[in-house]
């Protein structure tokens, strides 16, 4: 509890590692249809669609040195923007185009102190942890808190007891939390953890299904986990070897062994993005095995196994650091950074609809 009265003074230096918008001015839509439009009104295009930013004259939202970050709670998405996050806006799924700043006494982030991540988010809940500097306190990067934006209520998850690493994944499912892969040094980990929110305690689950993987990616569709990509790595004359990895895995949470889906067809590569909409993952961006940014786009359907190529976001390239996608419901959001680029990807009457 410690850490959650106290307001944030210092830099915040963690950017975005487990979710905007403009009016339409471009769209690129797909060649066939695939779903229900919302309320049942007929059927309609999945499409890209370019929306308007927030006010900048709130902040130099296009600087390319801002620090931003994204969190998800109760069926919002929250932005921080700047060098403490001192601009916060909310996005929600009632207005899936507006993004509104938050007054000063709705601030979130500043119940935390600098650099912890955001984990994962579980009803109107969101946990924070894995501080960036070790020294602040003694086993303050195993610390996980949780803050609710509905009752303004904070607390202290029992302390992570496994490696604390980059480049893992974080996710709740159902009513347990996980922890899988990362990197720590030269050392790509398998570990596993589960986290139970009714006894407060952490299981290891043993070597992660799949191998050691770090910078994957992982999607939880129906309490089921979807995950691969990434890389694994060997050390040969003391420097770090990369096996990009494009395999794809179903893990039934809490299982010890996973069953085999069909490979990412697409480059393999590293911190890809995506979201999940009407229980299909849509995967994308990240950076390949040379260093390219990516901006493919790909749909895969757990129901037939398969994998679609999808029109990809008409924006630049970005790497990692500078861009985010995320889901409210059935839209997906891409948010490219820098010079600020941000899409919707919805159903054509979707938007319509909500608003």
């Amino acid at each position: 509890m410690k850490k959650i009265t106290t307001l944030v003074f210092a830099c915040m230096l963690w950017a975005c590692s487990d979710p905007v918008q403009l009016t339409s001015t471009t769209t690129n839509g797909l060649s066939k249809t695939e779903g229900a439009a919302t309320l049942g009104l007929g059927l309609g295009q999945y499409e890209w669609k370019e929306v308007q930013l927030p006010d900048p004259a709130h902040y130099p939202i296009n600087d390319p040195t801002a620090n931003k970050g994204f969190l998800f709670a109760n069926g919002n998405a929250y932005w921080f923007i700047g060098s403490v996050w001192e601009y916060q806006y909310r996005l929600n799924k009632a207005a899936p185009t507006e993004w509104k700043l938050l007054p000063n006494e709705e601030n979130l982030w500043n119940a935390f102190h600098g650099g912890y991540q955001y984990l994962f988010s579980k009803g109107s809940r969101f946990y924070v942890g894995f501080h960036d500097y070790e020294e602040i306190a003694p086993n303050e990067e195993r610390a996980i808190y949780w803050y609710d934006v509905k009752t303004r209520e904070s607390g202290r998850l029992a302390d992570f007891p496994g490696t604390i690493t980059e480049g893992h994944n974080v996710f709740a499912a159902g009513e347990k939390a996980y922890v899988i892969g990362g990197q720590r040094g030269l050392l790509v980990s398998n570990q596993y953890w589960e986290y139970d929110f009714a006894t407060n305690q952490w299981t290891n689950k043993g070597g992660l299904p799949g191998g050691a993987r770090a910078y994957g990616v992982a999607h939880v569709i129906d309490g089921k986990v979807y995950y691969g990509l990434g890389y694994n790595a060997s050390i040969l004359n003391g420097q770090l070897v990369k096996q990009y990895k494009n395999d794809w895995y179903l893990l039934t949470p809490g299982a010890t062994i996973a069953a085999t889906r069909a490979d990412f067809p697409g480059t393999k590569r590293t911190n890809g993005e995506g979201f999940v909409i009407n229980s299909k993952v849509y995967i994308g961006w990240g950076k390949s095995a040379g260093g390219t940014n990516l901006n493919d786009f790909w749909e895969f359907n757990p129901a037939n196994n398969t994998w679609t190529s999808k029109p990809n976001c008409p924006s630049a390239q970005s790497g990692p650091r500078n861009m985010r996608a995320f889901a409210i419901g059935e839209t997906g959001y891409f948010i490219r950074g820098c010079f600020g680029s941000f899409w919707t990807y919805s159903n054509s009457t979707t938007l319509a609809v909500a608003q």
